[in-house]
């Protein structure tokens, strides 16, 4: 089964539900978007202790047992969509491993999530569990049908691709993007040998209408625009289809993030927020951007909301 989850208003009308099953392990590979801090070297999640280390909370201000701020290893200045969506808008406990690292893109950090952090320790959970080996000579295990492999990746291949970081007069977007697609395509098979077979991908945001890109000007805009474009109107879709027409026992879920972000930043007192364009400041909670680049955790918690209203159960 494959869905494009479209966020904002036509969701329920999509009947993912039973594609969505209860959710008892959530597997993340990403960027700072998704970034909270967890190392290869974390503790394990647990009933207690579902991140791995001590209960973060959902709320801004909300800090770790040893007095540091929440805000700290996170870019949204408080939770972001994971935290929200595992510890608040679930039902049953979710245990989360969250491999995203901050400028990870898919030929960098996101291979090295999947092939240094994630399988030397994480997969062998899932060769226990079907062994049949018990919770108490093995500690936590998970299973196919429960565990949830989440993908939210991009960002930093357009900021790569892009004209800001690294400008090139020969690099296009077009040029550039598809080859990174091939790394994707070889993490994404490694996670399925290991067991993976829910999988959930999330698109980019319009980076183009981020402060960071827009107040440098339409050109640059423009190159950021086309290159978001490319990426969850063309190259996001084939890949999916393609590793589904592959791999016909897997479900995956893409959800539309690029479609409520432009949601929110059209209408921003709809959603709560002071405006399309102020980054937070000090005490001020209303603004969309934790920073130039970043949403801030009230971003964050509507995607979770929309996630659950999809039917991402937990």
């Amino acid at each position: 089964m494959s869905l494009i989850l479209a966020a904002v208003g036509i969701l329920s009308g999509l009947g993912v539900t039973s594609a969505c099953r209860t959710i008892h392990s959530m597997f993340i590979f990403g960027d700072s978007y998704s970034a909270t801090g967890f190392q290869a070297d974390s503790p394990f999640p647990t009933l207690s202790q579902p991140f791995g280390y001590p209960s973060v909370g959902v709320r801004p201000g909300d800090y770790y047992a040893d007095g540091s701020s929440l805000s700290l290893s996170t870019a949204s200045s408080g939770p972001v969509w994971l935290q929200y969506l595992a510890m608040h808008y679930n039902t049953t406990p979710t245990l989360t491993y969250n491999f995203a690292v901050g400028g990870a893109s898919i030929p960098g950090s996101f291979t090295e999530e999947v092939e240094q952090m994630y399988m030397p320790r994480f997969s062998a959970l899932f060769s226990r569990s079907r062994a049949g080996v018990p919770a108490s000579s093995g500690g936590i295990t998970w299973s196919a049908d429960s565990s949830l492999f989440s993908i939210w990746i991009g960002i930093n291949d357009i900021n790569w691709c892009g004209p800001i970081f690294f400008p090139s007069p020969s690099k296009t977007m077009k040029s550039c993007l598809p080859a990174r697609f091939n790394h994707l395509t070889a993490a994404l098979e490694k996670l399925y040998r290991t067991g993976a077979r829910r999988f959930l991908f999330i698109n980019v945001p319009p980076l183009d209408r981020t402060p960071f890109v827009a107040e440098r000007g339409p050109e640059i805009a423009e190159a950021y625009r086309s290159g978001v474009e490319l990426f969850n109107g063309a190259f996001l879709p084939s890949w999916v289809s393609g590793f589904k027409t592959d791999h016909p026992d897997i479900t995956t879920l893409t959800f539309d993030f690029h479609k409520l972000m432009n949601g929110i930043l059209d209408r921003p007192h709809e959603w709560g927020f002071t405006d399309a364009t102020c980054v937070r400041g000090h005490g001020d909670h209303k603004c969309v951007w934790a920073d130039p680049l970043h949403p801030t955790h009230e971003v964050h918690r509507h995607l979770a909301e929309q996630l659950k209203a999809a039917g991402v159960g937990m």
